[in-house]
């Protein structure tokens, strides 16, 4: 992979999780705040789950020529969800 191609892809990973280390605490908070005395006290847990079920869930329709491109492709282990969670 090229290497601006690979700066480019760096750079878009740290913005992405810049964005999710500030909104996630913050919306999981207000979630867990509404869900406080309520039929669901662990609503935050549950939409945790929801959303790394759906990560996971999105990571099987990564192409196999951008799975070639994983570091442990020569390996056999790219069906394994880490290796999928890691590309998301």
């Amino acid at each position: 992979m090229p290497r601006a191609v690979q700066g480019e892809a760096q750079g878009a990973i740290n913005g992405v999780r810049a964005l999710t280390e500030g909104f996630g605490p913050l919306c999981f908070g207000l979630l867990m705040h509404a869900s406080e005395g309520s039929a669901v006290p662990g609503a935050p847990y549950l939409a945790g789950a929801v959303v790394t079920l759906a990560a996971l869930t999105a990571s099987y329709r990564i192409p196999d020529e951008v799975r070639a491109l994983l570091p442990c492709a020569g390996m056999g282990c790219c069906c394994c969800a880490f290796c999928r969670v890691a590309l998301l």
